[in-house]
């Protein structure tokens, strides 16, 4: 990871473009919030999940879930979107020297971690970008919570808990999506057409 990063940083610094005032908003200042507000309902439903999977207590599930779900939203978040931020600079590099005009979908999803301005200020393309970002977000929760909760429930199976974590987290983040969802179609339908 360290290695792209500085990858990304030379890349960025050999191919400079033209700096504007609409550069557009890091996403990371609108998901880490927003998952540091959901923390506690997503961590008491993953220990529900947990306690009903595994044969823990529940006090052994709860406290594991927040444990687990402090340390992923707070460190594995920003790792995912800064994964995402290399990604968008290692593709972003070539299409700005091409000049590649893509469509508002196709931005919201290639560019997720950094969403420039967009026509009109629609909202709906940051919520695109959002749901790519949480796809990414979900496989390193996973990772941070197995291995959190393999350190906490050290009397369960690698393997049946692999599994508790990736249900649990399947859960809560197909809900993270269907609410995004309902803000990505409310922006679409506040969207005028043109003729």
């Amino acid at each position: 990871m360290r290695r792209a990063a500085v990858v990304a940083v030379f890349l960025w610094a050999l191919f400079p473009m033209p700096a504007a005032a609409n550069a557009g908003l890091p996403l990371i200042f609108i998901t880490l919030p927003a998952m540091a507000i959901a923390l506690l309902p997503v961590a008491a439903i993953e220990a529900v999940v947990l306690r009903h999977l595994l044969a823990v207590t529940w006090w052994q599930a709860a406290s594991t879930s927040l444990m687990a779900n402090l340390l992923s939203t707070f460190i594995g978040t920003p790792i995912a979107w800064l994964a995402f931020f290399v990604v968008e600079l290692v593709l972003g590099i070539p299409s700005g020297k091409l000049n590649l005009q893509l469509g508002p979908a196709a931005n919201a999803i290639l560019f997720a971690a950094w969403s420039g301005p967009t026509d009109q200020g629609y909202a709906w393309p940051i919520a695109l970008s959002v749901m790519v970002l949480l796809l990414g977000f979900f496989y390193i929760s996973v990772e941070f919570e197995r291995h959190a909760a393999a350190q906490m429930l050290t009397t369960v199976e690698p393997q049946e808990l692999r599994s508790a974590v990736f249900k649990a987290n399947a859960i809560t983040y197909v809900g993270l999506e269907i609410i995004t969802l309902g803000w990505l179609l409310y922006g679409l339908l506040r969207t005028p057409t043109y003729s």
